[in-house]
């Protein structure tokens, strides 16, 4: 390590400076001055007091600081005598004690971390020579240690070897040259970083030779950037003042570009958020924090996941269409709009989250597949060179209770890490009677620093349990108003009461879900990233994941208005003579037409999805910098499957706070309409498998035509397959007790699906199912896009772009 590195690093962490003696004589001289202001006091007093005070303690207290000042010049003159500070015998002292030693004697500073010499002895016997340098290759010799001058009067102790790297010491500080805690100092494209100290100084060590993009950064402020290039034994030290930014234009993307620029540089709508700006916005859930990208209409009334985001200019029918979702420059998975399974779902933003980029539109369709709309990408924190770690707690209505942390720094001499995560439970802002989420997430990343790059490896683990949540009932669509029984603020037709569902489907298998299931996914990602340069000409970069998830989706979903108890009986179900009771016990409803006090039922759908997954995608891309060009050409690959299996049912409840399931009971006949609930088994069936493959190829460059004017173009050519099968669905024609063929109003012949067999029931005699027979399907696509650009620097300041 390199001297001048050395000394910063220790003054800012561990430094042994200067002998005890020497120390001994400062704390005395602070007690001297102590004692001496305590006498001015006292004679303060003594105009009151001299009268009951004899003399012969005046004359005591004189001599008491004479002596006390005649030993504390002894103590100095006995630094400059060795002879008298190490004992007079063979026995071995502490490396700290010899070098103490030294330092009197020669009159020095010496500078040594604390680890290198813990323990360790001066060998036998030892006397300074008169010769400095002599006596200090005595003592560090035999530890494989050596030492280097830095100043006029310090020697810093460090290991030995053939080429110590070179590092960066300096301060960081703000326009009024007050010190900036926590400012974040990184080489960009290399994983190596540090932070500030309280002072603001800083120390980046072990960085090998080669050409390099310094980068400083605190929120709020306007990032630093320099171009660097250090030899074998160079250090380098800086003094970094950084300017407010009140519009955050100066904030490092690395999102939708070639190579890392601040925004203002850039020839694209982007959009930064960093964490501390994420905690200021306190967002319920991943889409809430979407909301603060312009440009996206952000839809996040679903809860946690499952929400829609919809791109200006770009109609769709919600999810996250034309918009591709990121977690450190891959897609959360390939397609971003399977239903039931939202790129949301996957996503939590906790501690872990270094800053969020948001780029619309532009070269969104050039890095990413079927992004026209833009890119979104988390950026994870990677570990710095000191540790450093946050733990959050958070307590909140509704019993929310949530744990938060992240740590983060070095593992030996090239090694980073970084793991973070959260754990939380919450009752829910609409209570459904059991957690309405409940789960967590773990996230690590470890990095390999290399001479010329860097080698990261990452995994995530995923279980989460979030409720689904839908519309509400309410009266009056012109002024739209709470029904009696019902709480428009905090309640939900999810209920506790509703929780389970139990049958034997009709291939045999018995079927069992829950409610409290939510939108559970449970995730393992692991993948990596490789980021190798050439002094600043040739640059090749690659990232893959793999990512296996087992998604459930079960929730209530409101298929109608509700209706008045009677009518529900007399027009939908077809009783004349009919008779409510809960279902689960048997209650009898004596009173239905003023049920909670509304007199109204609600059938609902409770539907189940199951639906593993999985996808491969690796990004490979490879720069050259040459004259005023900067040429990237890249090649994507990802590899996806899903096998969703859909059953759905349909459900009687009361419209009430967490309602209670109804059973509805032909009287004449004695066979009920619905069966624990259930008006309806297999209301919807859907079973299929999709195999997707996707590979592109993408080209860009960029020209300066000046140093205000500067060219960008891309191109990409995709093709994409997609190969599965879908179960076919059973069906049979019925007749009626006369033996005539059940037709509908047009006369053609009805459809029905299973009857499950249960004579007390109507709510299994149609359940639509499949008959385990498929129909295979085949799809491919070729398809190019292109996007230009221009940046025109007016001023500092002020820019234009153009796309």
């Amino acid at each position: 390590m390199n001297a001048a590195c050395v000394t910063q690093h220790m003054a800012n962490v561990r430094v042994v400076s200067a002998s005890p003696r020497r120390n001994t004589v400062r704390r005395w001289s602070a007690h001297i001055f102590e004692l001496e202001d305590a006498q001015m006091r006292f004679a303060a007093k003594g105009k009151l007091m001299m009268g009951r005070i004899p003399l012969i303690r005046h004359l005591l207290f004189v001599v008491f600081l004479l002596w006390r000042a005649i030993f504390c010049v002894s103590v100095a003159a006995q630094e400059r005598t060795p002879a008298h500070t190490l004992p007079d015998s063979t026995e071995q002292v502490f490396l700290r004690h010899a070098f103490h030693l030294l330092e009197a004697t020669y009159d020095i500073n010496i500078v040594f971390e604390e680890g290198l010499i813990r323990g360790r002895k001066a060998i036998a016997n030892f006397r300074p020579s008169g010769r400095l340098k002599k006596d200090l290759a005595r003592l560090v010799q035999p530890y494989a240690l050596t030492f280097e001058k830095v100043g006029t009067r310090t020697y810093v102790i460090i290991r030995r070897a053939e080429t110590e790297p070179p590092c960066i010491i300096g301060t960081v500080v703000d326009e009024q040259g007050s010190p900036l805690w926590n400012a974040n100092i990184y080489l960009a494209g290399t994983g190596l970083g540090t932070t500030s100290d309280e002072n603001g100084r800083f120390v980046l060590k072990r960085i090998p030779p080669g050409s390099y993009l310094l980068t400083a950064e605190f929120v709020g402020y306007k990032p630093y950037q320099r171009t660097i290039r250090l030899s074998s034994r160079d250090s380098l030290s800086l003094a970094i003042e950084l300017q407010r930014d009140i519009l955050n234009f100066e904030a490092i993307v690395v999102t939708g570009i070639q190579s890392p620029r601040t925004k203002l540089e850039s020839s694209i709508a982007v959009t930064t958020v960093n964490l501390q700006e994420i905690v200021t916005r306190a967002p319920q859930n991943t889409a809430d924090l979407l909301k603060a990208i312009p440009g996206f209409y952000v839809e996040s009334s679903g809860g946690e996941g499952g929400n829609n985001l919809f791109a200006r200019g770009m109609p769709s029918d919600g999810s996250y269409r034309y918009v591709s979702l990121q977690e450190d420059g891959l897609p959360v998975f390939e397609n971003s709009e399977l239903m039931f399974a939202n790129a949301d779902i996957f996503l939590r933003v906790d501690e872990s989250m270094r800053t969020l980029e948001g780029v619309r539109g532009g070269t969104g369709s050039i890095y990413a597949s079927n992004a026209p709309g833009g890119i979104i990408n988390f950026i994870s924190k990677t570990g710095g060179e000191s540790l450093a770690g946050t733990v959050r707690l958070t307590v909140g209505d509704y019993n929310l209770y949530r744990t938060d942390f992240n740590f983060g720094g070095p593992l030996g001499t090239n090694w980073r890490f970084n793991a973070g995560g959260f754990y939380r439970y919450d009752e829910g802002i609409r209570r459904p009677g059991f957690p309405a989420n409940k789960g967590g997430q773990l996230k690590l990343n470890l990095t390999r620093l290399l001479p010329a790059g860097y080698i990261r490896f990452h995994g995530k683990l995923l279980n989460d349990s979030n409720i689904f949540y839908q519309p509400i009932p309410l009266q009056d669509k012109s002024n739209p108003r709470g029904i009696p029984g019902f709480d428009p603020n905090y309640g939900t037709l999810t209920s506790a009461d509703a929780n389970t569902i139990g049958l034997v489907l009709p291939n045999g298998r018995y079927f069992e879900e829950s409610l409290d299931e939510g939108m559970h996914p449970e995730l393992i990602a692991f993948g990596g990233e490789t980021a190798l340069g050439d002094d600043g000409n040739w640059s090749f970069r690659n990232s893959f994941r793999y990512t296996q998830i087992k998604q459930k989706f079960n929730a209530i979903f409101s298929l109608s208005d509700p209706f008045f108890i009677d009518t529900f009986a007399d027009s939908i179900a077809g009783i004349t003579n009919w008779q409510y009771r809960y279902a689960g016990t048997g209650e009898v409803i004596d009173d239905p037409l003023n049920l909670n006090d509304n007199g109204l039922v609600a059938e609902v759908g409770w539907w189940s999805v199951t639906m593993p997954m999985s996808n491969f995608a690796n990004n490979a891309q490879l720069s050259k910098t040459f004259a005023n060009h900067a040429a990237t050409i890249g090649l994507y690959y990802s590899t996806y499957s899903v096998r969703p299996f859909w059953f759905w049912q349909n459900l009687l409840v009361e419209v009430a706070d967490q309602p209670r399931p109804l059973d509805l009971i032909d009287l004449d006949s004695g066979v009920a309409f619905t069966k624990d609930g259930f008006t309806r088994y297999g209301s919807f069936f859907s079973n299929f498998q999709m195999d997707g493959l996707v590979n592109a190829l993408y080209a860009t460059d960029e020209v300066r035509l000046s140093e205000r004017l500067r060219l960008d173009g891309g191109v990409r050519y995709e093709t994409g397959t997609f190969k599965g099968q879908v179960e076919n669905l059973y069906s049979e024609n019925r007749y009626s007790s006369t033996g005539e063929l059940i037709v509908d109003e047009q006369g053609e012949a009805v459809a029905f699906g299973y009857d499950l067999g249960d004579p007390t029931t109507r709510a299994d005699d149609d359940v639509i199912f499949g008959d385990g027979t498929f129909t295979p399907f085949t799809y491919r696509y070729a398809e190019l896009a292109f996007s230009l650009g221009a940046h025109v620097a007016l001023d500092s300041a002020t820019a234009l772009y153009f796309r």
